[in-house]
């Protein structure tokens, strides 16, 4: 009888053992399959960050462009605005300036 427990002990030690060791090994094969998923989700996130960059500096660029247009029209009209009131109030400057010469 006493055998009998004896031999059922170390059966049990010898299946906890192999639980143990399976357990361990499926462990290993679950981290490694997560360091491959991070790698892969590392290596995805580095692509849409990239896309989002690429998208958001077009976007900024295209946006400079548009300010940087609408403020030369803007002086343009108004250096257009300044040049023809000069124009339109020369004629009595040279008016002036001839008269003097012509004294």
């Amino acid at each position: 009888m006493e055998e009998d427990i004896i031999s059922e002990i170390a059966a049990a030690e010898a299946q906890g053992a192999q639980k143990k060791a399976d357990a361990a090994q499926r462990a290993a094969a679950l981290l490694s399959e997560a360091e491959k998923d991070a790698a892969e989700r590392g290596r995805l996130s580095e692509l849409d960050c990239a896309m989002l960059r690429a998208e958001k500096t077009k976007e900024a660029e295209g946006k400079a462009e548009r300010e940087y247009s609408d403020a030369i029209a803007s002086c343009r009209a108004s250096s257009k605005k300044y040049a023809d009131e000069c124009v339109a109030h020369a004629d009595v400057y040279v008016a002036e300036i001839v008269g003097r010469l012509v004294k």
